[in-house]
């Protein structure tokens, strides 16, 4: 949260909000899951960044790497599956994940 004085001395309280789960590269489903698209080997720096509808997640078995902040803020983020293949994981990517 950040606190500034606008032109009349009114004190306003600017939220510093995460994404909007509009934002998630792949929207999940009705459950809250993502099937991650087979044959993609990366998960994208900030790909799901403050989605807090997402459950869970399947990866295909080639990922071997996670990005930089790609969960980063998903509170409802459960289940991971398929990370047999995940060699590198970015910094920060599951910040804030509360349910892991």
């Amino acid at each position: 949260m950040r606190a500034s004085l606008n032109g009349t001395g009114v004190l306003l309280l600017l939220l510093l909000l995460p994404h909007a789960q509009a934002d998630c590269l792949i929207a999940p489903d009705e459950n809250g899951h993502v099937d991650y698209p087979a044959g993609e080997t990366y998960i994208s720096d900030e790909a799901f960044y403050g989605c807090g509808t997402l459950v869970s997640i399947a990866l295909p078995s080639g990922v071997t790497e996670i990005g930089s902040s790609a969960f980063y803020g998903c509170s409802s983020l459960v289940s991971i599956t398929g990370l047999s293949s995940l060699t590198s994981i970015g910094g920060w990517a599951f910040y804030a994940c509360r349910s892991l």
